[in-house]
């Protein structure tokens, strides 16, 4: 599922919040989304897969809400990620949780920081006063993506950068499905392809001494991929852009799609690949935001990743998710 959700000036956070929720709980009709938006300007298509988030609690905190998606691998069991439009003023982000009481509306092991920096920092624009736009990407409860669009710029403040959540695949081989250890990593543009330091964080892992990491104690896995420039092995890799289309062996050229994925060998975690879970992929760095490709009949939509997305030296190129 791929949405423009519109939001005209003078909107309120609480149906700002509500539409956002009910996009990815699986409505696919923006006539009936609240006063608040934007319906000329606001599309939803489904044309690839639905979004399929659960709500499971609508009353988590003042404008917080907490959606549920299926494992890939065991739909029995759930990822739990807070929708926070609370904490600061005129933005709003996610954190997950390996679980949430929905009674007492208390969770466990938040995923929350990034290299001891607070996800806050990453958190996306809204502007109730002027209106503005919020670009959904959700894929079968297994990842959602939320990039801001305002009069001052895209994504958060500082980087320019989209924030969300994803599922990843299994390789360690204490990460089974029966160890039940969550697949979800809090996920951003800038701390996946600019911040060469930062961790993807995970609410729990095993560590190399056979206990388990948590948020606070450095659960966290880097990213990783294929076939792009690397720096600090083998602790962990961090892909730069592809900066041109490459050749396609018949005479033409085309823009890949790299496969993404994390790992912290560090710390005993193999990780896994987001793309193959998510359908996700870093690809060339020139595109502009929201420029469109055409890959084996699917549409493609790139999200910048940085403010540098266009940089032919320090870029992070652009995300590719199917538009729709």
């Amino acid at each position: 599922m791929f949405a423009r959700y519109n939001y005209s000036a003078g909107a309120t956070v609480a149906n700002i919040m509500a539409d956002v929720c009910a996009i990815l709980t699986g409505t696919t009709d923006k006539a009936t989304l609240s006063a608040s938006c934007d319906q000329t300007n606001t599309y939803i298509y489904n044309t690839y897969t639905d979004a399929s988030w659960i709500m499971h609690d609508s009353a988590a905190g003042t404008n917080q809400v907490v959606l549920k998606g299926a494992r890939h691998d065991d739909p029995t069991n759930y990822e739990y990620a807070m929708l926070d439009f609370n904490s600061v003023a005129s933005k709003f982000g996610i954190r997950i949780y390996e679980t949430w009481n929905e009674t007492t509306h208390a969770g466990t092991n938040l995923c929350y920081t990034a290299a001891g920096a607070a996800l806050t920092t990453y958190y996306q624009r809204i502007n109730t006063t002027s209106g503005g736009s919020i670009i959904i990407y959700a894929y079968e409860g297994r990842c959602m993506l939320f990039q801001g669009n305002t009069s001052t710029g895209i994504g958060d403040d500082t980087n320019k950068a989209w924030i969300g959540c994803a599922q990843r695949t299994r390789i360690s081989p204490w990460d089974t499905v029966a160890a039940g250890y969550p697949l979800s990593s809090v996920i951003c543009g800038y701390s996946m392809f600019a911040g060469l330091s930062d961790v993807l964080p995970l609410c729990r892992s095993k560590n190399p001494s056979g206990g388990d990491y948590t948020s606070s104690t450095s659960a966290g896995l880097k990213t990783t991929g294929h076939g792009l420039r690397s720096d600090k092995p083998p602790v962990t890799t961090v892909y730069y852009a592809a900066v041109q289309k490459m050749p396609d062996g018949a005479g033409g050229y085309y823009a890949p799609l790299v496969n993404l994925g994390a790992a912290n060998p560090q710390a005993g975690h193999l990780g896994g690949s987001f793309s193959d879970v998510c359908d996700f992929w870093l690809s060339v760095q020139y595109p502009l935001n929201l420029d469109e490709m055409t890959l084996n009949g699917k549409t493609y939509v790139f999200l910048a990743n940085t403010v540098n997305a266009q940089s032919t030296s320090t870029g992070t190129s652009n995300l590719a998710v199917p538009k729709g």
